[in-house]
């Protein structure tokens, strides 16, 4: 589905393979999403959280990253204890891969779970193709 009005994004590329779509409601920003070599995240104002608007902001900034970088497969790196970000990945249609490890910059590890969006057949790739895609 489309983005309800008043709702809207501004994207705006910064340096190569980095994305910033920018989220507006009455031209105010409430939030953004970040591509940043193929790994997606997503913030969002608190007051705007917890409405369903999440799943959809991360879906339409999906979809337009992708067709601007077709044949690529998106990732998200979530903390476990964050249920709703999961859940709005889910519902964005991303798939759980598996938990990973993250290096701190302190050299300690923290763990992630690593959700993989897969362009659909019109986009030319076949689901099963995502090992194939996923960043390392």
């Amino acid at each position: 589905g489309r983005l309800a009005y008043p709702y809207g994004m501004v994207q705006k590329q910064t340096e190569a393979k980095q994305f910033f779509f920018i989220v507006l409601k009455n031209s105010k920003k409430i939030g953004q999403v970040r591509v940043d070599r193929h790994a997606i995240s997503i913030n969002l104002d608190s007051r705007y959280r917890h409405q369903g608007l999440g799943s959809r902001i991360i879906s339409k900034a999906s979809r337009l990253y992708l067709k601007q970088n077709p044949h690529q497969a998106l990732i998200a790196l979530i903390d476990p204890s964050n249920h709703p970000s999961i859940r709005a990945f889910e519902k964005a249609r991303y798939t759980f891969h598996r938990a990973v490890y993250l290096k701190r910059e302190d050299g300690s590890r923290k763990k992630a779970l690593k959700y993989v969006y897969v362009p659909t057949q019109t986009q030319g790739l076949r689901t099963g193709q995502f090992k194939k895609l996923v960043p390392v």
